[in-house]
Order: structure tokens, then C-alpha cells, then sequence
């Protein structure tokens, strides 16, 4: 997955900000892994890579067999067409389009990996269904609460049947009620999927086997 990954940011210091040094990190299918590390570590911008969102300095991502080098030029063109297919993101804010529905915010993840738009709408409706929003389809975000919102936003996710599914804190804008329930959902319909979760929630991470965290600028267990 990520192999040998280096991040080094450009800023006002001389020396720049590197954040990633020669990391490295592997998830099998079906592994589910939480990755715990204090605030400013490099959390996000590991789930950034592995996601294909963000482009390492240094190192390959490989997702569904295929390795990505940064330094080749066609490493955003495949990346983006990998990470539709391939890859689902739960964010801790929902962001969703608030002038969409809850069924167009989630067929559009599905048109942007190519569905047609019938296929796209009846995967959305269908994945609605089953995270128990099937009454609240036509809603906007603004019509929803809260845990509604983030349901929205992992069926969003995992529309398009992605072998990955990354999330950045997911349950950190809910209330304590909301978390376990809306973290186990989101586990219980990624059993057949690598995933990888940052949190600082140690309620959420007990029954996750396998935890690491980040140290000296390098993936490492916890």
C-alpha cells in the first residue's frame, strides 16, 4: 500500500516540514486497522496518500496491484481514476453539497466512477436503504441530523464498492451517543474491505486488532 512514502512540505523554514520519512504501511482485505497519534503527527496526511488525494515526495502507492510513482507524469491522471474506483473516504464533517439530496450526493460518487445515471440513482438509493435512511432521500443535509448526515456520507463512501475505505476521525462531530452506533455501522458494512480509521477515540478502537500510530516521522505499531 504505502512503501517507503516520504511527505516533505515547502514552508517559511529553511528547511521546509517533513512529515513522512520513508514509511511504509500494508493492509490486507478484510484487515480493519486504527491508526492513533497525537494531533499534528501526520495522521491526515497519511489517509491522504493511501486515499490518492495527496502526492508523497518520495516512495510508491499500490492499490488493487497497481503502483503509483510519484515522480511519473501520469501519477494524477491514474491516480483519480484508481481512487474513484477503488477507494472510499469518510471525513469527520460530512461534506456533503448542501443544495443536492441525500440520493444525488451519493449517486454522484457513483456517475464520477462512471455509472450511468440510472445505475448511479439506484445504487444510492439502494446503499441509503442500507444504513436505514430509506425515508430520507429527498432530503437535503440541512433536513438531517447530525448521525443522519454521516450515514449519508458513508454510504457516499461505499456506493461504488471500494476494496479501501479510509476515514479521518469519522464520528468526532457527533455526539457520545451517536459514535459507537454510527462507527459500528460503518464497520459492519466494510467486513469485506481493508479498512484504515485515524481516531482518538479509544471506545471506537477496542475491538479494531490492529493498531498503529506515528513515530519519528515512520508508521509503526502501537
Amino acid at each position: 500500500m504505502l512503501d517507503g512514502v516520504s511527505q516533505h512540505f515547502d514552508s517559511a523554514a529553511a528547511t521546509g516540514l517533513q512529515v513522512l520519512d520513508n514509511a511504509s504501511l500494508t493492509l490486507q482485505r478484510g484487515e480493519k486497522v486504527a491508526l492513533s497519534a497525537p494531533s499534528g503527527s501526520g495522521k491526515s496526511t497519511v489517509l491522504h496518500i493511501a486515499a490518492l488525494l495527496a502526492k508523497p515526495s518520495a516512495g510508491k502507492v499500490t492499490l488493487a496491484g497497481l503502483s503509483l510513482d510519484p515522480h511519473k507524469r501520469s501519477f494524477q491522471e491514474r491516480a483519480s481514476r484508481l481512487r474513484a474506483r477503488s477507494v472510499g473516504f469518510v471525513y469527520q464533517f460530512h461534506h456533503l453539497l448542501e443544495e443536492f439530496s441525500a440520493l444525488d450526493n451519493v449517486a454522484l460518487a457513483a456517475r464520477i466512477a462512471g455509472a450511468s445515471p440510472d445505475e448511479a440513482r439506484s445504487r444510492a438509493e439502494d446503499i441509503l436503504r442500507r444504513v436505514a435512511l430509506r425515508d430520507r432521500l429527498a432530503h437535503r443535509p440541512n433536513q438531517l441530523s447530525g448521525g443522519e448526515r454521516q450515514r449519508v456520507a458513508i454510504a457516499r463512501a461505499l456506493v461504488n464498492d471500494p476494496m479501501l475505505l479510509l476515514a479521518d476521525e469519522p464520528t468526532g462531530n457527533l455526539d457520545a451517543k451517536l459514535r459507537l452506533s454510527v462507527f459500528d455501522l460503518m464497520m459492519e458494512m466494510s467486513e469485506q474491505r481493508a479498512v484504515l480509521v485515524a481516531t482518538h477515540d479509544e471506545k471506537l478502537v477496542r475491538g479494531v486488532k490492529r493498531r498503529i500510530t506515528l513515530r519519528n516521522k515512520k508508521i509503526v505499531p502501537a
